[in-house]
């Protein structure tokens, strides 16, 4: 015999009200929603941050992506040279 213990207590975990099944067929603009969200929720826009720091941010990120690809280059050009080194005919 199986035993269920589930007991709903009504709250929300994610609102699914707002969703809608794509078209496969054509394209559909998402209808717009009536709520306002508070500023309060949108982090993204109250980060306080000026030009400059905008931009020391986005050198920062690049010359980090660049030093992760001189990585993989140092690392590809040492394997190559160990292939040819070793390279028995």
């Amino acid at each position: 015999m199986k035993r269920n213990d589930f007991e709903d207590d009504g709250r929300t975990i994610a609102d699914m009200s707002g969703i809608e099944r794509p078209s496969l067929f054509s394209f559909r603009k998402p209808q717009k929603r009536e709520e306002v969200i508070e500023k309060s929720q949108k982090p993204w826009e109250n980060d306080g941050l000026n030009k400059k720091q905008g931009r020391q941010y986005i050198f920062a990120t690049i010359l980090a992506g660049l030093a992760v690809a001189g990585v993989f280059i140092v690392c590809g050009a040492i394997a190559i040279a160990l292939m040819t080194l070793f390279w028995k005919h």
